[in-house]
Parts: structure tokens; C-alpha cells; sequence
């Protein structure tokens, strides 16, 4: 199968290979990449203007290929830019900052999810549970934390009582889709 080929389905772009892919002793499929000097610009201004002062190693969590898991050994630039103070590490297009995995891999574990548990999830992956929690955590947040009120008609408003003591929680919900809108704490309306 040919290299770009490969990258095109673990959603890498703009890297060279630079070392043959081995297996490591959790049977991960290690494949070593960097990125191309014509696409590395400033994480700040964009400018393709720097100087590369060496390069540190990422390691990411990519989709598998077949049953096997894929690792990314990034080589990243650090990249000193003409125009903005300071040496700065130079942005992955295919990876968040401060994340252990490609956004094709958060893409896969999300639709996933939708059939496998996070422990199967997780094992299937060869990563933690605790990755597969915060990207599911983060999709969650990102497409449900602000509901649309507009379309709104009807709501009910419910108290309960979570544990002992006097502690309320305050949820109103769309009677027509049965959606949560609102989680307050408290109870009346300061809790609205």
C-alpha cells in the first residue's frame, strides 16, 4: 500500500516519512513522521518566515489499521518566528494542541462509541480510558453545552433532591423533544 495512501486514511497531511514503521512491545504500529519544511509556520501569525531552532517528539494515537493500533512518532519543529518574540513549537494541522491523539482519531473513537463500550473502546484502541472519557467529554460539550432556545414552546420545570440534606438541583426541560435545557443549582428562582 503507498505511503500517502496511508496518511491519507490517518489523516495526516503535510509530513514526510522518515523511518520505517516497526511494532513496539504492545504490538502498536509505530510509524515515525515530520513535517515538511514548506508547511511549517508560526503557531502565532502564520508566517512562514523562521528559523527551525531543533525539534522535539510527539507521540499521538491514530486510527487503526485493521485490528492493529497506529502511533504517530511526530518530530515537531521549534521554530523561531521573524516577526512574533520567542521560540515556540510549531502547530500540527492534523493534532490539538496539548492532545496525545489526532482529530481522526477523536473523529473514530466518537463514532465508535456508538456501539462499543469505553473499557472495549479503549482496549480495542490500545490507549486509556481516560482518553476515550475526555474525547467523548469534549464532543458532549461541544455540540450540547449551549441548546438552541428559539425553537422552545413548552417547558417543564422539576426539583429534586439529590442525597441527604436539603440539596437541590433545578432542571428544565422541552416537553416537545425531551431535551435538557437548563441544570441549576438550588431550588426556586434563583436557581433559574
Amino acid at each position: 500500500m503507498p505511503r500517502n495512501l496511508i496518511y491519507q486514511i490517518l489523516g495526516v497531511s503535510n509530513i514526510q516519512h522518515f523511518e520505517q514503521q516497526v511494532f513496539d512491545q504492545d504490538h502498536h504500529l509505530v510509524l515515525a513522521i515530520k513535517m515538511k519544511r514548506n508547511a511549517i509556520c508560526c503557531p502565532q501569525c502564520q508566517n512562514k518566515e523562521l528559523v527551525v531552532r531543533g525539534w522535539t517528539q510527539r507521540q499521538l494515537a491514530a486510527p487503526p489499521i485493521g485490528h492493529k493500533p497506529v502511533l504517530l512518532q511526530v518530530q515537531v519543529p521549534r521554530v523561531k518566528c521573524k516577526h512574533c518574540p520567542g521560540i515556540k513549537h510549531a502547530h500540527l494541522p492534523f493534532a490539538e494542541t496539548r492532545k496525545q491523539h489526532t482529530r481522526s482519531f477523536a473523529r473514530y473513537v466518537v463514532e465508535m462509541r456508538k456501539c462499543m463500550t469505553i473499557c472495549d473502546l479503549a482496549r480495542h484502541l490500545g490507549v486509556s480510558e481516560w482518553m476515550i472519557r475526555n474525547i467523548e467529554k469534549e464532543y458532549l460539550k461541544r455540540h450540547f453545552q449551549k441548546p438552541r432556545l428559539k425553537d422552545v414552546r413548552m417547558i417543564a420545570i422539576a426539583e429534586i433532591c439529590i442525597g441527604s440534606g436539603h440539596r437541590y438541583l433545578t432542571i428544565v426541560i422541552n416537553l416537545q423533544t425531551g431535551a435538557v435545557l437548563l441544570v441549576g443549582n438550588g431550588k426556586g428562582a434563583d436557581a433559574l
